[in-house]
């Protein structure tokens, strides 16, 4: 353990003042020091680029992490690697055991779980049943329990192990079902090491376990009341009720610890004491949790919860509850946002809440709710309510978060600003774009992308009378393959876009809206059942990226949507979720800390959306990850080739030519953002509008939208014609009234 502030000021008043007392103080304050240096949280990558958490135990105060290429030790601060498990990655899905002598060496290595007896650590394969003993970083084979227990004869597949743990000098797992015809069935197995004598416990239903007290089993049991109960080994019985669960809640991440028992509820860490009261210890940035993620908690109370590649450490042992400040935010941010917040701000925990409906949402803000801090609030949608209401609590106290506000695309500024004010700031966005896989495109000489409907359906009979036949496996574009009703329902979409004006009713009674339904009736013929085509689509829709991507080794590229008049004049549209402060919160300026935060950590490619003044290229961090990995492959292998004989070279030579080719591949993908995507973004977003005022857009349950939606699938069906117009434009407009009235 290294020496900190704390602990060298405490070693000098040792030596001043010599007194009992003083002594004794030192040392509970020494140990409280180190016992908080090891709170926090443990990443795996640090060690493996790719690696997560799979499985874990404690050993004293010694937290060992199994991950997918390898297992790992964490004590005072430092992560290391006790044995490296890559040559065995690729193997760690095959059931069975491969032929050739090298895949069959790696496959032996496979480790899916730990466990411990306290003083040694084992690892469990998940298809032979052998365990090893884990030693001075060596995997020793020491005891094989019978394969029968891992493997459904008479179903033919391997049993999910759903708990392991060790308790009352018994391996202990939680085996899923063993029969086709009972998915939910679960065993709890117990397994004497020293002789391989077994017996099934008569526990049903059970969904997790852990080790508990001496002798005995907490066990989550889910039947017509869940609860954690405690059982006894010896003697295969369920003793008493440690909690009764709730309806709704899920508890993940069960463990003991001395004689209480903890687990994840939410981002709360719970504990059960003696007493049988609940205490809320600490929280964690987790907003997906299951019943059988694996946990553990150290004999001095540091609990350990995986969650991809992260290992989060919380110390249950402490007095009383949680001291944090918990800002609670409803709506969704990236998890490795809030992770790295967290990190970064021990002292807040951040709290996921599921998002409200409009309506609900709307209520919590007139009763002034300050149970949440935050909102994610969509525009279009509610924010436009919410912020015009004084719902929202204005930013202009960060001077940090004015200044990125002001870098956004004008048509952004004019969502979250109002006047002076600052009312919240986009986490992502949806740009409405098309995407065409332009290699496809342009090897089959298919001329100009379209710019209007007309020139889409004309594409598209082009495409059935002259490309169908000879290229099955593709079709011209997606509208062919979603139904008329799609279609229009995003022309309706696109229409309000474009004609929406602040406190005004929209009309669908006008030459535009009529001309764009005549050229869908007029070309229904092209999308019916009988021009049915299922091949992968060249020009999609929507497309979830920024300028360019790459499937497979085609280019694809974003394009406008088609315009919605003659005249051919196209726009970009654009939907954005904005994280807001809630005007009754009373943690506003801690709250205003975490959109700050948010700001500066979005990815890329958000941030060059929304930023026109964004146009150096960003190379991918990934790139040179795999680059590396590729040269390191290239180099083993050259090794390889200087000390194979005759017969095994040309092998060796195939597996370099194969590697370099690799290797040449990846330079044409080593951007995150490159030159090419920025200037078509550029280009496509000059056009670009956020329409976010009309309540014909919110969706949702008691959103606008989803009545429009209604009204087009009653109408817009295969045999949509002229006829159909004037009814389908009547019912639009009476949804329209209905939806502005109720707006006011």
């Amino acid at each position: 353990m290294s020496c900190n502030s704390t602990t060298g000021f405490l070693f000098c008043v040792y030596f001043c003042y010599s007194s009992p007392v003083l002594a004794l103080l030192i040392s509970l304050l020494s140990a409280f020091a180190v016992h908080a240096e090891e709170t926090g949280t443990v990443n795996l990558t640090d060690a493996h680029a790719y690696e997560t958490a799979t499985s874990l135990c404690f050993i004293e105060d010694t937290l060992y992490v199994l991950g997918s290429y390898g297992v790992y030790e964490y004590k005072d601060g430092e992560l290391k690697t006790l044995v490296d498990l890559t040559d065995a990655y690729v193997y760690r899905y095959n059931q069975q055991r491969p032929e050739d002598a090298a895949g069959a060496a790696a496959w032996d290595r496979i480790i899916g779980y730990l466990f411990t007896d306290g003083k040694v650590l084992y690892g469990l394969h998940p298809y032979t049943g052998q365990i090893f003993k884990i030693e001075d970083g060596q995997l020793n084979a020491c005891v094989q329990i019978p394969k029968n227990l891992l493997y459904a004869e008479e179903e033919e597949f391997f049993r999910e192990i759903k708990g392991i743990t060790y308790a009352g000098e018994k391996l202990i797992l939680l085996l899923g079902t063993d029969t086709y015809d009972d998915y939910e069935k679960t065993e709890i197995v117990l397994i004497d090491l020293n002789d391989q004598k077994h017996q099934v416990s008569a526990i049903k239903n059970v969904q997790s376990i852990a080790a508990g007290a001496a002798g005995k089993l907490l066990v989550y049991v889910e039947a017509e009341q869940a609860a954690i109960w405690q059982y006894d080994i010896a003697t295969d019985t369920i003793e008493k009720m440690v909690e009764q669960i709730e309806d709704g809640i899920f508890p993940s991440g069960l463990a003991g610890y001395k004689q209480s028992v903890v687990y994840l509820e939410d981002s709360k860490v719970v504990l059960i004491d003696e007493n049988g009261k609940d205490l809320v210890k600490a929280y964690m940035p987790i907003q997906y949790a299951h019943t059988s993620t694996p946990s553990a908690c150290s004999e001095n109370g540091m609990y350990a919860y995986p969650y991809s590649n992260y290992v989060f450490l919380r110390d249950v042992g402490i007095e009383g509850e949680a001291k944090q400040t918990v800002l609670t935010l409803m709506g969704n941010v990236s998890s490795k946002t809030i992770i790295d917040f967290t990190i970064q701000n021990p002292d807040i925990a951040v709290v996921t809440t599921e998002s409200m409906n409009p309506n609900e949402l709307i209520q919590a803000a007139v009763s002034g709710d300050s149970g949440v801090d935050l909102f994610v609030l969509s525009a279009p949608g509610d924010f436009y309510s919410m912020k015009e209401k004084g719902y929202i609590s204005a930013l202009n106290t960060s001077e940090k978060l004015i200044g990125e506000a002001r870098k956004l695309y004008p048509a952004m500024q004019d969502v979250v600003f109002s006047g002076d004010s600052l009312l919240g700031y986009p986490v992502s966005v949806s740009p409405k774009s098309w995407m065409v896989n332009e290699t496809k495109w342009n090897e089959m000489n298919l001329g100009d992308y379209p710019k209007t409907y007309n020139e889409l359906f004309e594409k598209i009979e082009m495409w059935l009378n002259e490309y169908a036949t000879d290229y099955p496996e593709y079709t011209l574009a997606d509208v062919q393959q979603m139904g008329l009703n799609t279609l229009v329902l995003s022309m309706v979409e696109a229409y309000i876009h474009e004609n929406e004006a602040s406190g005004m009713q929209l009309t669908f009674d006008t030459p535009s809206f009529r001309e764009m339904m005549k050229c869908v009736s007029d070309n229904a013929y092209l999308l019916s059942e009988e021009n049915e085509q299922w091949g992968m689509p060249l020009l999609t829709s929507m497309y979830l990226g920024f300028g360019t991507c790459y499937t497979d080794s085609d280019l694809n590229r974003m394009i406008l949507p088609p315009a919605l008049d003659l005249n051919g004049k196209q726009s970009l549209y654009a939907e954005m979720s904005i994280l807001a402060v809630n005007a009754a919160s009373k943690n506003a300026e801690v709250a205003t800390r975490f959109v700050e935060f948010c700001a500066e950590n979005l990815s890329n490619t958000v941030r060059y959306e929304m930023e026109p003044e964004l146009n150096e290229p960003v190379e991918s961090s990934a790139y040179y990850v795999r680059v590396a990995e590729l040269q390191g492959k290239i180099n083993d292998l050259a090794e390889q080739l200087e000390k194979a004989d005759q017969d095994a070279r040309y092998a060796i030579k195939e597996k370099i030519i194969q590697a370099e080719a690799k290797l040449e591949q990846l330079e044409e993908r080593k951007w995150e953002i490159d030159p090419k995507s920025i200037e078509i973004y550029r280009s496509a977003a000059e056009n670009l509008k956020v329409s976010y005022k009309s309540p014909l857009l919110l969706k949702g349950e008691n959103g606008g939208y989803e009545a429009l939606r209604s009204v087009v699938d009653k109408y817009c069906t295969q045999d949509f014609s002229d006829s159909d117009i004037n009814a389908l434009i009547a019912e639009l407009d009476r949804v329209a009234t209905m939806v502005y009235l109720e707006s006011l």
